[in-house]
């Protein structure tokens, strides 16, 4: 996973772009040119795109095929 690669901080927060992190742990976000902040959460993946905003627990990162599907299925393929 991305987490396993990207430099982590010290409470395992892997970030790509500007960010102000208080209080959260294990957090994979990548935003880059908007700053993103986190409170008080843990272990959740944040993904901003042009076009759409992904945030899921990490448990439930196999699931993001499940929303590319059903993406699909509403004709809504400008967001896959």
């Amino acid at each position: 996973s991305l987490a396993d690669i990207w430099t982590q901080d010290k409470a395992g927060n892997a970030i790509k772009g500007e960010s102000l992190i208080l209080d959260s742990q294990e957090c994979l976000v990548n935003n880059p040119g908007k700053l993103t902040a986190l409170v008080g959460v843990k272990d959740l993946i944040v993904v901003d795109t042009e076009d759409a905003l992904l945030i899921a627990h990490k448990s439930q990162d196999q699931k993001v095929k499940d929303v590319v599907e059903a993406l699909k299925k509403k004709k809504k393929d400008k967001y896959v």
